[in-house]
């Protein structure tokens, strides 16, 4: 399954603030009232100062309250009421005075109270109303026309209306320019709503510039808390969005969070309560904000935490109906589809849409990511009716916030949505959105440009996938014909780089395209499609250097998954029609050198790989030069473009010669010959290594003469592998599930296997298969299995990877036998860590609803004694521990909890204790990509908790990059659960285990026995599966030295002492 990151209209919430009129003499009082809630003896204040304005007809001073009518009648009664009121005073006040001045100040403080109460589309009403008081005053003075004009745009790009926003925002500068008492306030808003449409309209460009320009114009503004806090703060929150936007996702993430630390001093400063309101929502916004940057690093746990902590807070903070709690929702819902969390997903967003469907005004942005995730909620689950429904709607949504500014997003979506209808058989919706995405781009930026390229492929694969196929030829053709176009190679020398870098998704379509038309495919035809394939993996394995942003990492991951199956098919049609065994070992060799790459790639993400061994200063060298990469196509030109190329070259070659496993981990050419694959399988084993070619599943049997392939009826069992464990204790629909899986993924080949040892290295969601429990017969009870399974027939073990097999023969000595790390996680110990926590909102959660553990804790107590080890438990069981005390030992025990992530698998992670430290108390994770900074030296790992995060049908990457990480780090193998596990069961299986490695077992043969014992003990519903099935052993097998029966050395050496004593008392005696 897919990961899949819908994006949204507002990744970053670009905040304009409004030119509000100066505070009126008087109104802090009534500022004070409000901030102590003594809403009924403002009300009263408010009216006496309303009737003495009157009084002495000053109505410059009158004209700033309708805000405070507003705002306090609704404290006091309800919304309906609150503009009850504001248009009786209104009506009021325009019998007293025409002056347009007055009423101008009058309508835009109208348009304030209905934008704090999230009513836009009257905000802007208001503003209309006041500019048109504006344009009557005598003189036309530029700068309060200018202010209508700033007002008036910023009203309509909060309702979505970019083009006329920005038509505006050049009008209030065109006026501000042409009045020499306009300020620098005046044009530090001007600038910043300016910046903001830019980001709107995609010119990012102008954007950078416009918002470069309102920094400029801030500084020149005197210090007060809302010069120094708030509106830097809110410059910090925007230029972070393009920061982000741009795919520098580290100095995103550091202006974000200098944006919110800016804002909480401005809401500790000593600022007026009113001036505080817009903070406070902002201050929830900006934590919306860091929230989305963590996305973008594919962070999507941090992301759930960071909007739940928002939310939180905004319940507290807002009204029911206020458009932030919406907005919550659908953010919520999002965070929840990017974990694929769909239930959770569908209620938040279904109740983000209830919520603006309550509202009078339109949120056509917010309800266009809301519909979106919608749709690809039941396109994932094969619901294609209800997509089609949804696609419908985020179209039509799109389409009304967007108007005729198509921004990258608007263009994600319809390439998003072509491909889906292309795929459910709906034609013309396809071919209607690819050719509007494609029309737009190229009347806005030319057809030989960048963004003409990918919508030309996007339209090929579009006929690719509705049949046309000769059409997907004719314009994946045209997109690579950009290419002989020379005055495009002269005037957009970098983008026809950038236009390289992307060649390969156009060479695949064509490829395919020709692969389809062709009726009689030869083996010269085939080798050919083969050599095309090559050329378009050697690009990207070039463009892999300059990649840094996370959504061009997956973007890659998926264009290399793409090739590589290609290529396999390709293959494998070779070998049909030769015969010729050589092509097995390409399929083989493309598969794992896929399998490489998407870990490779993934850990290029995170900046915080210290590897023993490597010198921090060649790690800080490594880092700045992959910064000056990911940037060297759009800065400074093609010479340093080309000159950082070098350095980088350099530098790799330099890590080759002096830190070879490091550079062998992250850079070496990944190209396995396997010419020789005697000398990868152990003696009497047969290796079975899955392979998904597509949607076909494809069985790799190995042994040290023979290979064979077998392709399996997998599609007759994919949904038995996704709901064996939904009633996991009924044999009666257990039971032919397992056989049925027997028969699709073990019968095909089970004449092959002549061996009682068996590595199966697994592919997908075959991850989530334990293969033991399979079995040739139909059980009638779980006891059945003892003796009709896999399980009783072989001793099986697992891999991530056939090239792991290269290093089992290596085995290192370790003197010390065994060390543990088990937090019980009570309550004694959530209790202590919840007393730390100041505010509630920072509460992690997660941590107090961790399962206790306690059969761990006696687990690991009991074999730290009999094998002479070490156990830290509970506090003691700190991530500090793990990292500095775990190394070197035979044994590290891992008794925690775990959370496998196989949407960011590098973010798979394990939970440690809580301390006391106020610096490290939320420092209890250890995530995948930190484990490859430890020392783990280990002839075995064990970690067979409960997995808290993993749902029951996804693709198993969370353990390739858990396993894999584990063995750089220097374990030779790990025993971990398929699934969530039975704490209480796997504690008694893993204590034979370890029984059977101390009685010589190798440890594939200890687990089976483990399992056997376990099942002839076992009763009732604690037989199945579920509770013992999820085991597995990974890596090398062999036995462990380990003291036998439990007795440690001393005890050996004082039976020795005593038998020797004994010995000569009986010779005396004699």
């Amino acid at each position: 399954m897919k990961p899949i990151v819908v994006s949204f209209v507002f990744f970053v919430v670009f905040i304009s603030q409004f030119g509000l009129a100066q505070q009126k003499k008087g109104t802090s009082l009534l500022d004070s009232l409000l901030s102590e809630k003594k809403y009924e003896k403002a009300q009263a204040e408010l009216y006496a100062q309303i009737d003495q304005l009157k009084k002495s007809n000053d109505y410059s001073t009158l004209s700033g309250y309708p805000y405070y009518v507003g705002k306090i009648t609704l404290e006091n009664s309800d919304r309906q009421q609150a503009i009850q009121e504001i248009n009786t005073f209104v009506a009021d006040f325009k019998e007293r005075t025409a002056n347009p001045i007055f009423l101008q100040d009058l309508y835009a403080e109208i348009g304030s109270f209905y934008q704090s109460i999230g009513l836009h589309e009257e905000e802007t009403k208001s503003h209309k109303t006041a500019l048109e008081y504006a344009l009557k005053i005598p003189g036309k003075p530029g700068k309060k026309i200018g202010k209508g004009y700033y007002n008036l745009a910023t009203g309509e790009l909060r309702e979505g209306n970019v083009s006329q926003a920005i038509d505006n925002y050049k009008k209030a500068l065109r006026y501000y320019k042409s009045d020499p008492g306009t300020n620098f306030l005046d044009y530090y808003f001007s600038y910043s709503g300016m910046g903001t449409s830019m980001y709107y309209a995609s010119k990012i460009d102008s954007a950078i510039y416009f918002y470069e320009k309102a920094v400029d114009n801030v500084a020149q503004l005197e210090d007060s808390p809302m010069n120094s806090y708030y509106r830097p703060a809110l410059l910090l929150n925007n230029i972070a969005g393009l920061y982000s936007f741009q795919g520098n996702t580290a100095q995103s993430l550091e202006a974000m969070k200098k944006s919110i630390a800016y804002n909480e001093k401005f809401l500790k400063s000593d600022a007026e309560a009113y001036k505080k309101t817009d903070a406070q929502k902002a201050h929830f916004q900006y934590i919306d904000n860091l929230a989305g940057i963590y996305e973008k690093l594919g962070d999507y746990n941090k992301q759930l935490d960071l909007l739940m902590y928002s939310s939180r807070g905004k319940q507290q903070a807002f009204e029911a109906g206020h458009p932030e709690l919406f907005k919550s929702k659908i953010l919520l819902g999002n965070a929840q589809l990017n974990l694929l969390n769909f239930k959770e997903a569908e209620k938040h967003f279904s109740e983000g849409i209830a919520a603006i469907e309550k509202l009078p005004s339109t949120f056509y942005d917010w309800s266009a990511s809301a519909h979106y995730g919608l749709a690809k909620i039941y396109a994932e689950n094969r619901q294609t009716e209800k997509a089609k429904q949804f696609y419908k709607k985020a179209a039509t949504d799109f389409s009304r916030s967007s108007q005729d500014y198509y921004d990258p997003i608007v263009l994600t979506f319809f390439e998003d949505a072509s491909q889906f209808y292309a795929k459910n058989n709906q034609k013309g919706k396809a071919l209607q959105l690819a050719e509007n995405a494609y029309e737009y781009v190229t009347k806005h930026q030319g057809k030989n440009t960048l963004p003409a390229f990918l919508q030309t492929v996007n339209l090929a694969a579009v006929y690719l996938e509705i049949g046309e196929t000769e059409k997907a030829l004719e314009y994946s053709t045209n997109a690579l014909r950009t290419f002989e176009d020379q005055a495009f190679q002269r005037k957009n020398t970098l983008d026809s780089i950038q236009v390289e870098f992307n060649k390969p998704a156009a060479i695949l379509v064509q490829s395919q395209a020709k692969y389809e038309l062709k009726k009689g495919r030869d083996s010269v035809f085939l080798k050919g499609l083969l050599g095309n394939l090559q050329e378009a993996t050697s690009i990207l394995k070039r463009r892999k250097q300059f990649v840094a942003a996370p959504e061009n990492i997956k973007a890659l991951i998926e264009e290399n998954n793409q090739l590589y199956d290609f290529a396999k098919k390709l293959n494998i049609a070779l070998y049909e029609k030769t015969q010729n065994k050589t092509y097995l070992t390409n399929v083989l060799s493309l598969h794992e050198t896929s399998l490489y790459n998407r870990i490779r790639s993934r850990l290029n993400l995170r900046e915080q790989i210290n590897v023993p061994n490597v010198p921090k200063t060649v790690l800080i060298r490594e880092k700045r030069l992959k910064e000056k990469l990911s940037t060297a196509l759009s800065k400074e030109g093609l010479s340093n473009y080309f000159e950082i190329s070098d350095q980088w070259q350099a530098f790799k070659d330099s890590l080759k010669a002096n830190y070879p496993k490091y550079y062998q981990m992250r850079y070496a050419k990944i190209a396995p010959t396997l010419k020789n694959l005697k000398q990868f399988i152990p003696a009497s084993t047969t290796v079975v290594r899955y392979v998904f070619i597509e949607e076909n599943l494809y069985a790799l049997v190995l042994t040290n003469t023979e290979k064979s392939l077998r392709k399996l009826p997998f599609k007759n069992v994919q949904q038995d592998i996704a709901q064996i464990n939904e009633n996991p204790f009924n044999v009666a629909e257990i039971a032919p599930k397992l056989k049925n899986l027997y028969d699709a993924l073990w019968k095909p080949f089970e004449n092959e296997i002549e061996t009682e040892k068996v590595i199966i290295i697994p592919d997908g969601e075959l991850y989530n298969v334990s293969f033991e429990t399979l079995t040739p017969k139909r059980i009638a009870s779980f006891k059945e299995l003892a003796t009709n399974s896999l399980l009783a027939k072989h001793t099986i073990s697992y891999n991530f990877s056939f090239l792991i097999l290269e290093n089992q023969k290596k085995q290192t000595d370790f003197s010390e036998n065994f060390i543990a790390f088990a937090p019980q996680f009570s309550s004694e110990m959530k209790t202590n860590y919840a007393s730390t926590v100041t505010d509630s909102l920072l509460m992690d959660q997660g941590y107090l609803t961790l399962l206790p553990q306690p059969f761990s804790i006696d687990l690991v107590d009991k074999y730290a004694k009999k094998l002479d080890g070490m156990a830290y438990v509970n506090e003691n069981a700190s991530k500090d521990a793990f990292v500095n005390y775990a190394k070197n030992h035979k044994i590290i025990h891992i008794g925690t909890h775990a959370e496998s992530n196989n949407i960011s698998p590098e973010l798979s992670r394990l939970i440690f204790a809580k301390t006391t430290s106020e610096e490290k108390k939320d420092e209890n994770f250890l995530y995948t990509y930190q484990i490859y900074n430890c020392d783990l030296s280990s002839d075995l790992a064990i970690l067979t908790a409960c997995e808290t995060g993993k749902p029951s049908y996804q693709a198993g990457e969370g353990m390739i990059s858990l396993a894999h990480a584990f063995a750089y780090a220097g374990s030779e193998s790990i025993l971990t659960s398929l699934w969530k596990i039975d704490e209480q069961s796997s504690a008694e299986i893993i204590a034979a285990f370890y029984d059977n490695l101390q009685n010589g077992l190798a440890k594939d043969q200890a687990l089976k026995e483990a399992k056997l014992a376990y099942l002839s003990k076992a009763e009732g519903r604690t037989l199945a599966p579920l509770y013992w099935g999820g085991l597995a052993i990974m890596g090398n097998t062999a036995t462990i030295e380990l003291p036998q029966n439990g007795f440690s050395w001393y005890i050996y050496a004082g039976i020795a002492v005593l038998a020797f004593c004994l010995f000569f008392f009986l010779l005396k005696w004699l």
